[in-house]
C-alpha cells in the first residue's frame, strides 16, 4: 500500500473502529488493530479460511507428485 492511499484511507478506519489509538509518545500516537470490531473478526476469519484452504490444496498437490512419480516411465 502506497503512503498516499494509507492516509487517504486512515481516518475511515479510525472511524469505522478498525483502528484505535493505543497510546501517545509526546505528539505521536501509535495506533493498533481493534481485535473486539466485527469488521476486523470477519476479515481474520476469511484469513483463516484462505490458509486452510491453501494449506489443503498444497497437500493435495504434493499428493499427485508423488502418485505421477511412482508411475512407470
Amino acid at each position: 500500500m502506497s503512503k498516499t492511499a494509507f492516509y487517504k484511507y486512515f481516518p475511515a478506519l479510525l472511524e469505522l473502529g478498525i483502528i484505535t489509538e493505543s497510546r501517545r509518545f509526546g505528539k505521536t500516537k501509535l495506533y493498533k488493530l481493534n481485535l473486539a470490531n466485527s469488521i476486523v473478526k470477519k476479515l481474520m476469519e476469511i484469513e483463516e479460511d484462505i490458509i486452510k484452504l491453501r494449506i489443503s490444496t498444497g497437500r493435495r498437490k504434493a499428493k499427485i507428485a508423488k502418485a505421477v512419480a511412482t508411475f512407470p516411465k
